[in-house]
This record gives structure tokens, sequence and C-alpha cells, in this order.
């Protein structure tokens, strides 16, 4: 049986049982392996959410007290931030996320694990624009509620990928014209690669930047 908690936040894979962050970049891999096949390109957006569990924000009711031996700091208003390894943490984080926008109706998928968060969508259209269109609506409702809880987005370290199944040595990051996306007005950049939940993702989704970063890191220890 579900617990009111997983039923309540059922669209995360974390802090549940039986999920892990994995499921999520599987989630994407399948998508993007599917358009492979179908000739489909997909274009995957994701965001580098700051610090984002010290800035979950609240009212008040929060305070602390610095002590050393027996001299005591005066009391301090905590403005932001959730217990850091408390118990508590995961489950204010996810109840501070749980009405984060989720495309419903456009065909955009969203993956959120704790503060890694991407959209992702694919079309058949030979046109790239077309894909971005959708997208573009699902980053702004996003971008809407990053201001309003004042969750700070990076986009210099976000990233925005097409996947297209081609030659491993083509050398164009996205096709000619292409623009870019937009977070809050910001430019989001065009890359080969990105790493999504310990998983380095590139373009044709051949995994080989992926092995070299785990060997180069083997090798290393």
């Amino acid at each position: 049986m579900r617990t009111d908690f997983e039923n309540s936040f059922s669209f995360k894979t974390v802090y549940l049982r039986a999920h892990s962050c994995l499921q999520q970049v599987l989630r994407l891999v399948e998508y993007v392996s599917e358009g492979f096949e179908t000739e489909r390109s997909t274009v995957a957006v994701f965001f580098d959410v700051a610090k984002a569990f010290d800035r979950v924000w609240h009212a008040a009711n929060r305070h602390f007290i610095f002590r050393h031996e027996r001299t005591h700091s005066t009391r301090r208003l905590i403005r932001a931030g959730v217990p850091q390894g408390s118990t508590l943490s995961p489950l204010l984080y996810s109840a501070y996320t749980n009405d984060i926008p989720r495309p419903s109706s456009s065909g955009v998928q969203f993956v959120l694990f704790a503060d890694d968060t991407a959209l992702f969508y694919g079309s058949r259209n030979r046109s790239t624009r077309f894909t971005l269109l959708p997208l573009q609506r699902a980053i702004d409702k996003l971008g809407q509620w990053f201001r309003k809880w004042r969750m700070e987005v990076n986009p210099d370290k976000s990233a925005a990928i097409q996947f297209k199944y081609g030659k491993i040595g083509n050398r164009l990051i996205v096709d000619k014209n292409t623009p870019n996306l937009k977070m809050l007005d910001a430019n989001i950049p065009w890359q080969r690669n990105y790493k999504y939940s310990g998983v380095t993702l590139d373009k044709n989704l051949n995994f080989r930047d992926h092995i070299e970063r785990v060997r180069n890191t083997a090798l290393f220890y």
C-alpha cells in the first residue's frame, strides 16, 4: 500500500520507497531512445537550481542561537532553509515543491529528483523551432514558479541538449539557426552533454562521455 506521503508526491522519485534517481534518468533515456527508432528528435532542458535546500523560504517561526561553553548569542531569525541533517528536511523540501508546475496536455515531459529538474519534448517535425515552442511555454511557467517561491536558477549552468541520432563525429551541437530557449529572459546554452543525477548524457546518447568520466575518476582514486 502507498503511504499518504507517496500519494502526495507521486510525480517525484526522491525520498520514496523503492525509488531512486536512476528512474528519472531511465525515463529520459527511454524516451530519447524511442525517438531515435521513430525519427523523433528530442530536446531536453536541464536546470541548475542554486542551493535549493537552503532557499526554502518561510515566513517565521525558525530561530537559532549560537552557544560557546557558557556564552550564548542573541536569538536570530532564520528566513530560509530546511534544517540541515534533520530527517524532516526531505519531507519539507518535497512539500515546498509539490505545486511546481507540471505540463499536462502539451506532451512536454517533466522529471524531478530533489533539485535535479528537467523538461523534455520530442517531435518528428524537421524544424527544431517547432519542438521548442511547447518547451518554452513550459519553461516560462516554471520560471514564474521559481520567481514566486524565491528559488534561484542559474541559466549559465543550466543546459539544453538536442538529442539526435547520427554519426558520432557530428560537430554540430544543434541545428543551424536554432534559437536559444530562455529562463526568465536569460539564454539557456546549448551543450553536447550534461551530467544529470550522476549520469553524463550526450547528444547521441552513446554514453562515451559518461564512461570516460567514470574511468578517469576510478584512475584518480
